[in-house]
């Protein structure tokens, strides 16, 4: 089954690869997966 909880963090990628994420808010995370999974571009 689906992962009940993912923990992660970027100070690793950032600071080996000089890599900043685009998006550092949950909320909107949170809100983008929402709308992707609402627009049905995905396979199931």
């Amino acid at each position: 089954g689906d992962c009940t909880r993912l923990v992660s963090g970027s100070q690793r990628a950032g600071r080996e690869l000089g890599w900043v994420p685009r998006r550092s808010d949950p909320g909107q995370m949170i809100a983008d997966a929402w709308r992707w999974h609402q627009s049905g571009h995905y396979e199931t």
